[in-house]
Formats: C-alpha cells, sequence, structure tokens
C-alpha cells in the first residue's frame, strides 16, 4: 500500500513537470521520465527500508527494558541476600549471650551486665532494620503516613543522639554533638526525624574506619528566603566515589565498591532518608571524598507559623562532645 501512494504521489509530480515542461518538446519529456524513474527509485527504497528501522528502534527500546529489569532483578536479589544476612548477625548474637547467660555459667556481674547491654544493642538494631524494611515498602506502596506536628528538631536528634552513645563509646569513636538554641519548630513526624538521624549515625558507623569520628550539628539556617533547621552529620569513614553519589538514594542501590560490599547493609537507609524529607518539603545534600569522609545535610523549612528568631551566625546553643580513649584515636 505505501509503495502504490509512494508512485501515485510520484506520477502526479511528473504530470505536473510535464505540463510545466510542455512548450520544450521531447527532449524535456525525456528529463522529466528520467526524474520520475529516480523518484520512484527511492521512493521504494524508504518504503522498503522504514519496516526495518521501526524493527531496529523497537529492538533498541526493548533491549533497554530488558536490561533495565535485568538490573532492577539484581538489586533485588543482591537485597535478599543482603537483608538475609543483616537478620542472621543479630540473632545469631543475641541467641549466642542468651544461651550463655541462662547456662549459668556468667558469675561477675559486670560480665552479665555487658551481656545485656549486647543482647539489647542487636534487639535494637534488628528492629530498626525491620522498621526500615517495612517504611521502604509502605513508602512505595503510597501507604505511608506521618503524623505531623510542631517538632523541636534540637529534642529529637539529642534524644537519638543518646540513645547511640553507647555504641560509639563501645566501637572506640570520637563524637560530637551541637544543637543551637532556639531553633525553630519544624512541621514534622517526630520518630520520622529519628530515623533520619539513626540511618546517617548507621552509615557514619558502618562505614568508618581508623579514624573513627561522627558530628553532628543542628542549626538554624535560612534558604531562599525559607527559614529552618540544618541537621548535618559527618564522619570521616570511606567517602563515596564519584560514579556513586547520583544512586545512593536509589531503593536497593548498593555501591560495587569492595569496601561497601564487605560491610552490607540493605541498600534502604538513604532512600528512606531521601523519602522523608522530600515528605517534610525539605532538602539533602550529600558531600564525601574519598578516604576522607562525608557530610550529609538535611534542611528542614520552619512551620509557618513560627516567628523569626535572630540572626543565622548567632547560634548559640550546646555542645555534648565526647570522645573515648582508643588506639585508634
Amino acid at each position: 500500500m505505501l509503495v502504490s501512494v509512494s508512485l501515485a504521489a510520484a506520477g502526479t509530480y511528473l504530470s505536473v513537470r510535464q505540463a510545466q515542461r510542455a512548450p520544450l518538446g521531447s527532449e524535456s519529456s525525456a528529463d522529466t521520465e528520467r526524474e520520475l524513474l529516480v523518484l520512484q527509485t527511492w521512493a521504494i527504497v524508504a518504503v522498503n527500508c522504514l519496516p526495518v528501522v521501526v524493527l531496529v528502534a523497537g529492538m533498541w527500546l526493548l533491549g533497554r527494558v530488558v536490561r533495565r529489569e535485568v538490573a532492577l532483578a539484581e538489586m533485588k536479589a543482591n537485597f535478599v541476600a543482603d537483608v538475609s544476612h543483616e537478620l542472621k548477625t543479630p540473632l545469631a548474637l543475641i541467641r549466642l549471650f542468651a544461651e550463655t547467660l541462662q547456662s549459668g555459667r556468667v558469675l561477675a556481674p559486670e560480665k552479665r551486665h555487658e551481656y545485656y547491654s549486647v543482647i539489647v544493642r542487636e534487639s535494637t538494631r534488628l528492629t530498626n532494620l525491620i522498621n526500615g524494611i517495612l517504611d521502604f515498602a509502605r513508602i512505595e506502596a503510597g501507604r505511608k503516613e506521618y503524623t505531623f506536628q510542631a517538632t523541636d528538631v534540637g529534642n529529637v536528634v539529642r534524644e537519638t543522639y543518646e540513645s547511640y552513645r553507647p555504641q560509639l563509646e563501645h566501637e572506640g569513636f570520637e563524637h560530637h554533638l551541637v544543637v543551637a538554641a532556639d531553633l525553630p519548630r519544624v512541621d514534622a513526624d517526630p520518630d520520622a526525624i529519628a530515623q533520619i538521624v539513626v540511618n546517617l549515625l548507621n552509615n557514619a558507623i558502618k562505614y568508618s574506619r581508623e579514624d573513627r569520628f561522627v558530628a553532628i550539628e543542628v542549626l538554624r539556617e535560612t534558604r531562599r528566603d525559607r527559614r529552618g533547621v540544618l541537621l548535618s552529620v559527618h564522619d570521616r569513614g570511606i567517602g563515596i566515589r564519584p560514579e556513586d553519589r547520583g544512586h545512593l538514594t536509589e531503593g536497593f542501590f548498593r555501591a560495587r565498591d569492595p569496601r561497601v560490599r564487605e560491610r552490607g547493609g540493605t541498600g534502604l537507609g538513604l532512600a528512606l532518608v531521601e523519602q522523608i524529607v522530600q515528605a517534610h518539603h525539605g532538602s539533602l545534600d550529600i558531600e564525601s571524598r574519598l578516604v576522607k569522609g562525608s557530610t550529609f545535610r538535611v534542611f528542614l523549612p520552619a512551620s509557618a507559623a513560627e516567628p523569626s528568631r535572630g540572626r543565622q551566625g548567632d547560634q548559640g546553643g550546646s555542645v555534648v562532645p565526647a570522645r573515648n580513649d582508643h588506639p585508634d584515636n
């Protein structure tokens, strides 16, 4: 059909040309016939090539979709394997220390206290892992609900930090918390803000080597005429490769860096942070240098009814430093 249409168009073109060149005689008519032959040839070639072009384009699009699906399937398979490992580790430790205590072989009170602390710590770790997976599933399904209220972000961060202090000191971290005075209130879900802090602290702990350091700052900030609170978590860990930074907030993403792979994880932590920040109309910024460490900054806008308080440069506030005399520090 396409060939017939093309030939008809060529015939129409020939008729017009013949009418234009009729006074010029037989030589002009021969030229017109040659033009028609060339047009017919090109029309046939174009029509015959069109299905090939469509087929090639379709195959390219199909290949792209298949590659994306294969990559997603691989990420999910790795996620299942990583989650299995992450679940087994705390469960094995909880069972080991619980069975040891149950046997009655641990008589020293300080040793029993140490074992109980391990059980509590690993139980908390297990709870956070499961909650993270469930929250990510709710967010992906559009069923995650937040309870927004006027929130003192400084207090939420301080409470979460204090719950992590024993683990930080046990693992030999130098750690600091700075909370500015008179922070503006933020319309936020306190539990969601705590989860941001938990995920960022877990990253700092997991990806630190000899230089074990983590600092948290909660300061007043103004961005594009929006007042709010800036939460920063800084570490001196292994850092993030430039090619991986754009994928950090993608669900299931795990960098191929062997230093990351050896530490396990689910690949959901920063994806959850990004989702929570977006739900609070904030922003997440990431700075990192290999071997030098990373800084994660979360900006949360202040409540609309919150009055302006002082200048950004006059932060005041409290400092909660702590240092564990560890040989690596």
